[in-house]
Order: structure tokens, then sequence, then C-alpha cells
């Protein structure tokens, strides 16, 4: 069961769920540490303290069952505490020679940006504070490119993990 307004997880017996590590699929972020990814087959494993609550966040402008993004991404969470969120960025050579620019805002403010090489990855730590319980972070890729050979997308960066810490 989930209690509404809290989101905490709860038993029949109306007692909280307390766990050191949670398995969940993709979708599912609990307030906790990434421990381990299998994109895969979509599962994730996470290392938790406290009683378990039912967040939940989506992440906009990333192409399906893909890590591409386009110019923009945006990290949405409900039920939000703060904390920080540390994205995991890449790019790929074949499609860009120069550095990409990654910016992140919270609030339409800058919160943080990072550079990427061609072949490189990178780190974006950004703090972030909820509004009315709800935490959001837009990311701007400053290129993009359309690779070509029938693929037409408009390619920006590689957002690998997101991993939040409350």
């Amino acid at each position: 069961m989930i209690a509404v307004e809290s989101g905490e997880i709860t038993t029949a017996s109306e007692g909280r769920v307390q766990a050191q590590y949670v398995l969940t699929e993709d979708q599912i972020t609990p307030d906790g540490v990434l421990v381990a990814r299998d994109p895969g087959i979509g599962i994730t494993l996470w290392k938790v303290a406290g009683p378990l609550v039912a967040t939940q966040t989506t992440v906009e402008g990333l192409y399906p069952g893909d890590t591409w993004s386009g110019r923009t991404v945006t990290w949405t969470r409900e039920r939000c505490r703060g904390g920080r969120l540390t994205v995991t960025l890449s790019s790929d050579p074949n499609l860009f020679d120069e550095d990409q620019v990654v910016t992140a805002t919270v609030g339409g403010r800058k919160a943080g940006g990072v550079r990427i090489s061609p072949a490189g990855t990178a780190e974006l730590p950004v703090r972030i504070k909820p509004v009315n319980g709800t935490c959001r972070v837009v990311f701007r890729v400053a290129k993009t490119r359309v690779p070509g050979g029938g693929d037409r997308r408009v390619l920006g960066a590689h957002f690998s993990t997101f991993g939040y810490q409350p």
C-alpha cells in the first residue's frame, strides 16, 4: 500500500517497509544511491536508507529506448526533498569533432555545466531544491547534429544515468 500524502510504502498491517537495497525497473528511482544498472534488461540496484517512499521521476527529451538527447532534457521528481542529481554524459566522435557543452538550470537559474570531449564522458552534479514538493532540472545541449544515412534524429548528447541523492 502507498500512503497518499507521504508516498511511504507500507505492508497490509500498516508497517513501514524498511530495506538496505532495492532492485527496481529503470523507471523507478527511490531515495538512495545507485549501485548498479543493467540497461539490457532495464533494472537498477539502489542502496536505500529509511522507509521506502514511492515517488514518480520522469525524464523528457531522450529518444525512446535510447540515451541520446535532443537539444533539451527535463528531469522531474515528485515528492522530492531536494538533494543532488548527478548525470553521466557522453558524446560520440563519429558525430562531433569538438567538445559538447551541457548546462543545467533549476528554477530558471544556471545550476551547473560541463564540457564533454567527443570520445569522453563527464558527470554533471546539480544541487536541487523542491518547489511545492517537486524538483525539476532542465538540461540544454549547446550543439546538435543529424547523423544522416537515413537517421533524421537531431542528436545532442548521451544521458547515460541520472543518480539522485536526497
